[in-house]
Parts: structure tokens; sequence; C-alpha cells
């Protein structure tokens, strides 16, 4: 962020400077008083289990210039030799302050959403936009009310393009988010079952996705998946003056996968098309299924003017994304498969075929410890009982099943395995399946890990990597 005195926050919030100096100038913003840096605005959010201004004499202790807190709190701050800044509410204060911040930037601003994807198409994005200019992209995890605001904040004035991830946890929120981020590319991966259980059905989720389209301005671009009809029908709402460009694997698009092959621990490789114009190009990481991701990624580039060869080359170093299909070797050689970051039946069915791919490729028995995929409401037992079944048809030999829906997931590979010599495990926590992997998993195994973010699965990623597997052979 660029030098802001906290005269000017207070004008961008709607606040006023209660205590201190408004000439004092701030460099950068914090919700977090644990990462305070001097020269930092401290705001004070509030939370369901926490209260930041309880934390603000710390975050002022360790180098904080001003704080931004609530007007029903400055009486706490009476005596203060800091600055303070009172607003009605502080994080709407930091969404006001984002959205002035943003109106000073000149940068291209690329948001992402979508169901699965949103994170490895936005570092996709990232990593090919930073070879045609200054490019910054929102830290993981940074795509909801606070995360969004924050990464707006943290664009230098030289910034040419701000790559971002638009959360949905329900109807109207990508479009509030929209109107502090205000994006002038917009990319829609695909409608999932991911939040059916919070929003109902894939047409609410649909509806609720195409909000960043609706939100574009005339000039703008909306990056659509010809592959997702749910997708593909949102070019309807695009506001007059948006460009449409479609991306896809399978169907007609203006930028494609062909020839999409490997997706083992070589890689993934295909053919990047747009028009006449054509790219080879290697992911560094498994999964076919992210070619899909590569070419969304690829199109929003395009649309802001990056040659399709520089595309290419920045998809080729694209290195992947913290525990979303991260591959690691334990000392003993049981490959891991790293993919606890988040799970939903269509990530679920993508990650059991790319372990079934490496397996294949490297003579590896295959080993799948599968956890329960939150937020999907009613449909939740059937999506888990189809993931034991799909488990059993991409040849797993080794399943644990972990959480509430274990049983679930175990008697759906019962099903689709009939016959099979598949072991399978059932435990209630992720402890336990850390304690069942290392009883179980041989030196080898290649080994998928994977759950919603809430079942805390990379206890297992941390023992397979500190004791390697020593199961029985």
């Amino acid at each position: 962020m660029k030098a802001v005195s906290a005269g000017e926050i207070a004008l961008a919030c709607g606040g006023e400077v209660v205590r201190g100096p408004a000439e004092v100038v701030v460099e950068r913003v914090s919700t977090d008083s644990r990462s305070v840096v001097p020269g930092d605005v401290f705001v004070a959010l509030r939370g369901p289990r926490f209260d930041g201004h309880d934390f603000v004499f710390e975050a002022v202790q360790k180098g904080a210039r001003a704080a931004l807190v609530d007007r029903a709190s400055v009486a706490r701050f009476s005596g203060a030799s800091f600055t303070v800044v009172a607003v009605d509410d502080t994080l709407q204060g930091l969404q006001r302050l984002a959205a002035w911040y943003r109106g000073q930037l000149s940068a291209r601003v690329v948001a992402v959403t979508g169901s699965v994807g949103k994170t490895s198409t936005k570092e996709m994005a990232a990593a090919i936009l930073s070879r045609w200019g200054s490019t910054v992209r929102a830290p993981a995890s940074f795509n909801n009310e606070v995360g969004v605001p924050l990464a707006i904040l943290a664009a230098g004035q030289d910034t040419q393009a701000l790559v971002l991830e638009i959360g949905m946890r329900g109807p109207g929120q990508i479009r509030k988010l929209c109107g502090v981020a205000r994006p002038t590319v917009g990319i829609v991966t695909n409608v999932g079952e991911a939040h059916v259980g919070l929003l109902g059905s894939l047409e609410a989720i649909a509806k609720a996705k195409a909000e960043l389209v609706e939100s574009l301005p005339a000039g703008g671009v909306a990056v659509l998946n010809a592959d997702d009809e749910r997708v593909r029908a949102m070019a309807e709402v695009a506001p007059e003056g948006v460009r449409v460009v479609t991306f896809g694997v399978r169907k007609p698009a203006d930028v494609r996968a062909e020839n999409v092959r490997g997706g083992g621990l070589s890689g993934t490789q295909f053919d990047l098309v747009h028009g006449e114009k054509r790219a080879a190009c290697r992911l560094a990481i498994p999964g076919r299924h992210l070619a899909a991701n590569a070419a969304a990624a690829a199109a929003a580039a395009i649309a802001c003017g990056v040659p399709i060869e520089t595309a290419a080359e920045g998809l080729s170093g694209f290195a992947g994304a913290s525990m979303r299909m991260e591959v690691e070797t334990s000392p003993s050689g049981v490959v891991i498969l790293n993919d606890a970051y988040n799970a939903s039946p269509a990530s679920m069915r993508a990650a059991l075929e790319t372990l079934e791919t490496v397996a294949a490729e490297e003579g590896h028995r295959a080993v799948a410890v599968l956890g329960d995929m939150l937020e999907l409401g009613t449909h939740a037992p059937e999506a888990h009982r189809a993931i034991g079944q799909e488990a059993a048809r991409r040849g797993v030999d080794l399943l644990i099943a972990v959480g509430e829906m274990a049983d679930l997931i175990a008697r759906g590979a019962q099903e689709g395995g009939a016959g099979s010599e598949m072991t399978i495990i059932r435990v209630g926590t992720a402890e336990q399946a850390a304690a069942a992997a290392l009883r179980h998993v041989r030196p080898g195994d290649a080994v998928l890990v994977k759950a919603s973010r809430a079942i805390g699965l990379e206890a297992v990623v941390g023992a397979l990597r500190q004791a390697g597997g020593d199961g029985p052979s």
C-alpha cells in the first residue's frame, strides 16, 4: 500500500480521527496483532470468538502507528498516545478503505470464482501475468470479506496486475466483494456441489457465481468455462460492453487445452490453443484436470494482451499451491499426494483419477485417505457413498475413510469394489487416520490425502513425512 495519513484513512472509511495526530502516516494494514510491523495501521475486527480491540495496545507496542476502532470502543483508548480512527463498524471500514485504495490503482484486476479450482487458477494466472508485468496475487485463503480487502491493500502503486480469489458462502457475497475489488477480468471456473448445503441447488450456486460476471464494467472481460453449461450460460447476464471469452478442454472454446496427456508425477502436458496459434505446455504437477484451470488462466492473460507463448511459459513455471496436489516423497519412498486443503465431490473425483494415474505409471500401490466433504447438506450421504464407489473404480488398494461420513465412504467402496481385494479401514479423526496410515502404508505406496479443510488431514501427511510409512510389506 502507498503511504497514507490517518486523516486520509478516516475520510476513506467514513470515520474520524478521535485521538492523536491525523498527519501520522502508515504504510501497511494489519488485522492480526501477531504480524504487525512498524508503520502499520491496526484494524480491530470483531469475530465470534475474538475482539481485535483487546489487542490494540499489543499492536502499538509492536510498532503500529494508528488503530482503526469502532465508535463503541473509543473510551478504551482515551489516554492513548497513538492515533485512533473511529468508525461505526471496523469490517465495513476495512472494506471502504480497500475500495478507496482500489480506485488509486491503475492495475488490471483479475478475479476468480467457481466451485473448485479457484486457487490453482488464481496462482496460474499470476504465474503468467508476472512474466508480463508487476503482479500481486492474493495469499492463500484471502478470498472472503476480510481477505479480499487485505489483498487489495497489499498492492503497490506500480502494480500492473492484481489477481484475486473471490469466495462465496451465500447469495450476494460475490457481488459485495466485487463492489470492493471492481474487477476488470472475471473468471468462473465451474459450478459444482461445493456449498450446495448452503445454497440448496446447483442453480442457486450458478446464480451466485454469476454475480462476478454481472459486476464487470463496460470494457471488462468475462472468462467462462465452455465445458460447463451453467457457466457458459452466464454469457447471457454479462453487462453491455463486457466481452465474453471462453475456455475449455472438451468443447469448442476461444482458448483450449488440447491433447492433454500424462497427469502423473512427470506432470501434465497439453497444447495451449488460441485461434490459429498453438503453444506446447507442461504443468510440473500431476493432474490432468488442471489443464482446464490452465486454459482459464491463459484465457484471462491473453485477454489482457499477453502472447500465447508467454502464457505457456508462465504455466510451465507454475509450481502448484500448498496442500493442493502437493507431491513429496518420504524417506522410505512413500509418494504423498497432499490434497488436504479442501474437498468437494468434483475435486475428490479428480484427485482419485490422479492417484490412479500416478500408481499406474510408477507401479505403486494406491492408497486413499479420504475424509468428510463439508457443506453438502442433504446431498452429503449420497455424495460420500459415490466417492467410495469412485475409489473402488479407480483401483484403490487401501482406503482409510475418516470422519462422520466414513461409514458411507466405506459402504460405497464395498459396493463399487465387489470381489476386489481392497482393504477398507474406518476411523473417526485425523489422528486416528495418521495412526492407521503408519500401520498399513508400505514403502513405495502412493498415498492420496484429501478432505475438507476442517478435518485436518495434514496430520496424516505429517505422520507419513516423518515416519516414512513403515507398515507391513
